[in-house]
C-alpha cells in the first residue's frame, strides 16, 4: 500500500481551501439580511432567507433560468451535430486544403467576441430574429462549433482505420460507420464537448445582453440587473447566483467520470 505523500496532501488541502472560500462566501451574502456584505467567514447575527425567496417568487428568475437552460441546451446538440461529422472529416482528409480549413477555423475562433458585436446586431435584426432565442443559438454554435471540432478531431485520429473498414466490408454505409462504430467509442469526448458547449452558453452574457428583449432574456443578463448606479443589491443578488450555480452544479456531479476519461482519452496512443 503506497503512503501518502504529506506534501501533496497539504497542498490538495490548500487547492481544496482556496477553491471553497469563494463559495462559502457567496452563502453567506446569500443569507445575510438586507444588501449587506458579510465581515469576515462567521454566520450573520441574523440568518434569512428573504434573499432566496425573493429571487424564487417575488422577482422570479424562473423564466430567465429556463430561458437559459433552453439556449444552452438546443445550441449543445446544434454544436454536437455539426462538429462531430466535420472533426471526422478533417481526421481523414490528409490533403493541405483540409489542413489549412482547420487551422482557419481555430483563427477566426481566436478573436475576441466583442469584435462581432456591431455586426452581428445588424445581421440578426435583417433576418428578423432580433429578441429571439434563436438568435442565440446560431450565434452561440458559430463560436462554438470551431472549439469543439478541435477537441473531437485527435481522438478520431486514435481511432484505427481498419475498424471502419471491416465495417464497410460488411455492407455498412460512410455514414452507418460513424454512427454505429465510431460513435460509441468517442462516448466521454463527445461528454466533454456537451458540458464545455453547455457551460459556455448557460454562462454568456455579451451577446445575450445585446440580443434577447424582456421575455428571452437570459440568467446572466438578468443577474446583472441587481446592480443599479447607486446600489448594489448584494443579498438578493448573492442568492439568485447561488441559485443558478444548481444545474452546472448537477451536470458537472454526474458527469465528472466522463469528463475525466474524455479529457485522458488520448493521452496514451
Amino acid at each position: 500500500m503506497r503512503k501518502s505523500n504529506p506534501f501533496l496532501v497539504v497542498l490538495l488541502v490548500v487547492v481544496l481551501v482556496w477553491t471553497l472560500l469563494p463559495f462559502l462566501y457567496l452563502l453567506l451574502a446569500s443569507l445575510t439580511a438586507g444588501s449587506f456584505l458579510p465581515r469576515g467567514l462567521a454566520l450573520p447575527s441574523e440568518v434569512t432567507l428573504d434573499n432566496y425567496r425573493n429571487a424564487l417568487f417575488t422577482e422570479s428568475i424562473g423564466p430567465q433560468l429556463l430561458n437559459s437552460l433552453l439556449v444552452a441546451g438546443v445550441t449543445t446538440v446544434i454544436v454536437l451535430v455539426f462538429s462531430i461529422p466535420a472533426a471526422y472529416g478533417f481526421a481523414r482528409l490528409k490533403a493541405r486544403t483540409a489542413g489549412f480549413v482547420f487551422y482557419l477555423l481555430l483563427v477566426v475562433r481566436m478573436i475576441p467576441d466583442i469584435t462581432f458585436t456591431v455586426p452581428t446586431y445588424f445581421f440578426v435584426k435583417d433576418l428578423g430574429l432580433l429578441g429571439s432565442r434563436f438568435s442565440l443559438c446560431l450565434i452561440y454554435a458559430f463560436w462554438q462549433v470551431p472549439f469543439s471540432i478541435w477537441l473531437l478531431r485527435p481522438f478520431f485520429e486514435l481511432i484505427p482505420y481498419e475498424l471502419e473498414e471491416a465495417a464497410l466490408l460488411d455492407g455498412a454505409s460512410q455514414l452507418g460507420v460513424l454512427r454505429r462504430v465510431i460513435f460509441h467509442l468517442l462516448g466521454p469526448v463527445l461528454a466533454v464537448v456537451f458540458i464545455f458547449t453547455f457551460q459556455a452558453c448557460y454562462i454568456e452574457y455579451l451577446f445575450a445582453s445585446l440580443l434577447t428583449s424582456i421575455d428571452t432574456m437570459t440568467l446572466p443578463v438578468r443577474l446583472a440587473q441587481y446592480s443599479s448606479m447607486h446600489k448594489l443589491y448584494w443579498g438578493p443578488m448573492s442568492a439568485a447566483v447561488t441559485i443558478s450555480l444548481i444545474p452546472m452544479i448537477f451536470i458537472y456531479v454526474f458527469g465528472q467520470k466522463y469528463i475525466v476519461r474524455g479529457l485522458t482519452l488520448g493521452a496514451i496512443k
